[in-house]
C-alpha cells in the first residue's frame, strides 16, 4: 500500500459514518450466521467425520500392512515390476479382511443371535429357578441355625431389580446397536481410505522422506528410523499375536462347551475370546460373565466352564502365551497394571488393550534412550568435578 492510498484510509476511517456501517455489517453476518447455523453445524460435523474416518483408516492400513507385505514378497516376489506386485499385494489383502469378515457375519452372527434368542426366552425359567436355589439354601442353612434371610433379601431384591431393569437394559443394547451401525459406515469409509492409504504407500513415505530431510539431519532421521522400527516391532508382534491367542482361547472354550453339551456354546466362546484381548483383567471378566450366564442354567455345567477356565488360562499364562509373544516384553507386572488402569480411565477399552504395548515402549524409551543420556550426563559433570 502506497502513502496516498493509506492517507485516503485514515481520512475515510475518520468518518463517523464508518463505526456504523461496520456495526451494521457485523450484525448482518451474525444474523445470516444464526439463520446457518443447522448448515454450518453439519458442515463441522461432516468435517470431524471425515477426519474420524482418516483417522480409522490410517490404523486399518497400519494393521493391513504386515500382510500386505508378507504378500508382497512371498506371492508376488517373483515379479520384476515392484509397482505390479506391490498393487496384486494390496488386492491380495484387503480381499482377505473382507473374506474374514463376511465368515464372521455368516458364521458367529447367526449363532450369536441364536443363543441371545434362546438366553431371552428362557430368563423367566432362569429367575425361578434363581429363587427356588436361594430358597433352598436358606432352608439348608437353617437345619444348622445359620441365618441367611438377610443375603437371601438382598438376592431376592437384586433379582427383581434385575427383572424391572430388563427393559432399560432392552432399550441400552438397541441403541449401541444403532450406534454400532452407525459407526460401521465410518469403518468402511475408513477401509476405503485405507485401501487408498496402502496403495500410495511408497509415494507417502517417500514425501514424509523429503520433508523430514528438510527439518533434520540425516543422523537424527537414522535415530528416528532405529527408534519408529523399534516401535513399530512392538505394536504389530503384540496386536497379531494377541488376536491369535484370543482366537485360540475362544477356539479351545467353544470346543470343550460342545463336546460336553454346554448350552450358549457361541455367545460364552465369544465373550471369553474378546475379553481375552484385555490384558490382567479380561480372563477373569470373561470367567465370571460366562459362569453366570451358566449357574441360572445349571450349576454343575457352570462350575464344569469355570475350572476349565482357570485351567485354559493357566495354560495360555504359561505356554501359549510364552511361545507366540517369545518371552516376555521386558515389561515389568507393576508398571503393566498401572498401564491397565491409566490407559482404561484416558482412553477406554482400547487404552487397556494398547496398554502392555504402550508400556514396552515406554520401557524401551527409558532403557535405551533416557537413561544412557542421563548416565552420560552424570559421567561428564564427574569428569568435570576430577578436573
Amino acid at each position: 500500500m502506497n502513502r496516498k492510498t493509506r492517507e485516503k484510509l485514515e481520512r475515510l476511517l475518520e468518518k463517523s459514518w464508518i463505526g456504523t456501517a461496520a456495526a451494521l455489517c457485523i450484525a448482518i453476518l451474525f444474523y445470516y450466521f444464526i439463520q446457518n447455523l443447522p448448515v454450518l453445524a453439519g458442515g463441522i460435523s461432516f468435517l470431524i467425520g471425515t477426519i474420524s474416518s482418516m483417522t480409522i483408516g490410517i490404523i486399518l492400513a497400519y494393521l493391513i500392512n504386515p500382510i500386505c507385505v508378507f504378500f508382497e514378497k512371498k506371492v508376488f516376489g517373483g515379479l520384476k515390476n515392484r509397482k505390479t506386485a506391490h498393487t496384486g499385494a494390496v488386492i491380495l489383502s484387503i480381499l482377505l479382511v473382507l473374506l474374514v469378515l463376511v465368515l464372521i457375519l455368516v458364521i458367529l452372527i447367526p449363532a450369536l443371535a441364536e443363543s441371545l434368542n434362546t438366553l431371552i426366552s428362557n430368563l423367566s425359567n432362569y429367575i425361578r429357578s434363581a429363587d427356588r436355589m436361594i430358597e433352598e439354601l436358606e432352608a439348608k442353612a437353617a437345619v444348622y441355625n445359620i441365618d441367611l434371610s438377610a443375603a437371601a433379601d438382598k438376592a431376592s431384591d437384586w433379582i427383581d431389580g434385575f427383572i424391572n431393569h430388563i427393559p432399560d437394559y432392552i432399550s441400552g443394547v438397541a441403541k449401541k446397536s444403532f450406534q454400532f451401525g452407525s459407526s460401521m459406515v465410518s469403518w468402511m469409509i475408513g477401509l476405503i481410505f485405507a485401501v487408498y492409504f496402502l496403495a500410495g504407500k511408497e509415494g507417502i513415505l517417500n514425501e514424509v522422506s523429503r520433508l523430514r530431510r528438510v527439518l533434520v539431519s540425516e543422523e537424527t532421521i537414522k535415530r528416528h528410523n532405529t527408534f519408529l522400527a523399534h516401535c513399530d516391532d512392538i505394536m504389530t508382534h503384540y496386536v497379531g499375536y494377541t488376536l491369535i491367542d484370543a482366537l485360540i482361547v475362544g477356539l479351545c472354550n467353544a470346543v470343550f462347551m460342545v463336546v460336553f453339551n454346554i448350552p450358549y456354546a457361541s455367545l460364552v466362546s465369544f465373550i471369553v475370546a474378546i475379553t481375552n484381548l484385555i490384558p490382567t483383567f479380561g480372563p477373569i471378566i470373561g470367567g465370571v460373565l460366562g459362569g453366570f450366564l451358566l449357574v441360572l442354567h445349571n450349576p454343575v455345567q457352570a462350575l464344569m466352564f469355570i475350572i476349565f477356565t482357570l485351567l485354559l488360562q493357566t495354560l495360555d499364562g504359561y505356554v501359549i502365551k510364552p511361545r507366540l509373544f517369545s518371552g516376555s516384553l521386558g515389561v515389568s507386572s507393576v508398571l503393566i497394571l498401572a498401564s491397565v488402569i491409566i490407559g482404561g480411565e484416558l482412553f477406554g477399552i482400547a487404552g487397556i488393550i494398547l496398554a502392555i504395548p504402550a508400556a514396552a515402549i515406554i520401557t524401551y524409551i527409558y532403557k535405551d534412550l533416557i537413561f544412557p543420556r542421563l548416565q552420560m550426563r552424570r559421567q561428564r559433570i564427574d569428569a568435570e568435578e576430577a578436573e
